[in-house]
């Protein structure tokens, strides 16, 4: 507030200097060329300095309005805990000591509860200027480039860079999806700049190129911060677009094209019941999850977003499954869906996927068969996707009730056996071969086995303790950390 006083009183001063030397002036080249009455050269001077005072009045607000909406984003961004609005009735929920920033923390007792501390919302900030501030952040980077707000401006990087700061602040309040597409496009383009340019020589040039580097990176931090804090929502927005790109070697393309074939016969079984009985059946009227478009564009724009920016979302998927492995359990498939859509084709065939990609790896239900080229993912649902990636097309498998936990192929890709902890069985499943590319809808089960019961597990400690060793084409062992081995034959 100082510095803004000084500089507001030293603007004032200056200015009242500048208009009465301009007034000095302008009176004496009036009077030394034409001669006006007193009261019409009074008149046309006060005219012209209130036009002058308000032009400037008008800059000098846009410029205090532009800074304090950055200052209060960066406010918001560094102590998004303490500006977290409070619901009526409830307390706010603050992280237990030693969680917080530093920056962003409050002195709390070791003793104190967390779940008693007061909100920080009644000591200025509330759910409209949060809601207002993460608006202009949006509309700041999802605005056409001009020369008001350019591609490469610091205009559009300041706001890249605090959407991403204090993302988990206005995520409520602005379009999650329309935001991660901004900011793969604002990279892409800054990406394709960067190397359409090459290396400049001239001043104007190295400036150009500097501010390109600038965005990439603003661009790049956001997309980061915004995947750590919304995983589900990251990973559910890009796999819905390359469903829509490429819906036949999409997991999630075929489960929703089966629910929406389940819903359409449910509908049509209601409407039978409806005619044969008096009694008339009240319908729910909350849509299925078969019915959920699939978003974006259908392939079209953000279809190119996603080729430009594969290298971006792989990278970002790296981090994901190193840091939020439980969240991207819960969507392997879709994980798996954008993976192969990003990865280079030809880096996959001849690296395979663990070079190609070494994260999924690290999961047991992930197995890819290099004799067949084929990829087999076990989902949360107790469903299991089979890729083809010669073809590439995709295959949906009811394998289990509960949670696939591992699987695995035989050394020669004839059988695949599945594992799940949740309902204590294992099954072998014989893979048909292709005909055409196409993935013969004759792959069966044609064994299954009861497991050794054991107490309830985390998610994370099911995989790291459960693996499928194949001895032989026939015969499989189940291992835990436990030293138990189960074998099973076929």
């Amino acid at each position: 507030k100082n510095s803004s006083s000084r500089s507001g009183s030293q603007r004032s001063s200056i200015r009242k200097t500048s208009d009465c030397s301009s007034t000095s002036t302008s009176t004496s080249d009036d009077r030394a060329s034409t001669p006006l009455t007193p009261g019409e050269g009074m008149g046309s001077l006060e005219r012209s300095g209130n036009a002058l005072s308000s032009a400037r009045q008008g800059l000098d607000i846009v410029r205090q309005q532009a800074v304090s909406m950055v200052l209060l984003a960066l406010v918001c961004s560094e102590f998004t805990v303490d500006c977290m609005p409070s619901r009526p009735g409830k307390v706010s929920t603050l992280p237990p000591p030693g969680k917080r920033g530093a920056r962003g923390s409050l002195p709390i007792s070791k003793t104190s509860s967390a779940s008693t501390l007061p909100s920080r919302a009644s000591e200025g900030f509330e759910t409209n200027v949060i809601q207002v501030t993460g608006k202009a952040l949006e509309y700041m980077l999802l605005v056409p480039a001009s020369a008001r707000i350019p591609l490469n401006g610091a205009t559009r990087r300041t706001a890249a860079d605090l959407m991403g700061r204090g993302f988990n602040l206005w995520a409520s309040y602005v379009d999650i999806p329309a935001v991660i597409f901004a900011l793969l496009r604002l990279y892409g383009a800054a990406t394709r700049k960067s190397n359409a340019s090459g290396v400049a020589t001239s001043p104007q040039g190295q400036r150009s190129a500097q501010e390109t580097r600038a965005t990439m990176r603003s661009a790049h931090h956001a997309l980061s911060l915004l995947a750590l804090s919304r995983p589900a929502e990251f990973v559910s927005t890009i796999a819905k677009e390359v469903a829509a790109f490429s819906p036949g070697s999409s997991a999630l393309a075929q489960m929703m094209a089966e629910n929406r074939s389940a819903s359409a016969l449910e509908a049509s079984a209601r409407e039978q019941t409806a005619v044969s009985s008096p009694v008339t059946t009240p319908t729910s009227s909350s849509s299925s999850a078969g019915g959920v478009s699939l978003g974006g564009s259908g392939g079209g724009v953000e279809g190119d977003v996603l080729t430009k920016c594969r290298g971006k979302i792989l990278k970002i998927l790296e981090l994901l499954v190193e840091k939020m492995t439980e969240d991207i359990i819960l969507q392997l498939l879709e994980v798996v869906d954008i993976v192969l859509h990003c990865v280079d084709d030809e880096r996959l065939r001849q690296h395979g996927l663990a070079s190609s990609f070494p994260g999924l790896s690290r999961f047991n239900m992930v197995s890819f068969c290099a004799n067949t080229r084929r990829l087999a993912v076990g989902a949360r649902t107790g469903q299991m996707a089979i890729y083809d990636l010669r073809s590439p097309r995709c295959q949906v498998v009811t394998a289990h009730t509960c949670p696939v936990t591992a699987l695995s192929f035989s050394p020669d890709g004839r059988l695949l056996v599945t594992y799940s902890f949740g309902d204590s069985k294992l099954s072998f499943w014989q893979m048909s071969g292709s005909l055409f590319g196409m993935i013969s809808s004759g792959m069966r089960c044609i064994k299954s086995f009861p497991t050794e019961p054991a107490p309830p597990l985390p998610v994370l400690a099911q995989l790291k303790i459960f693996n499928l060793v194949w001895v032989n084409q026939r015969s499989v062992i189940l291992l835990s950390n436990e030293k138990k081995e189960q074998k099973f034959s076929v």
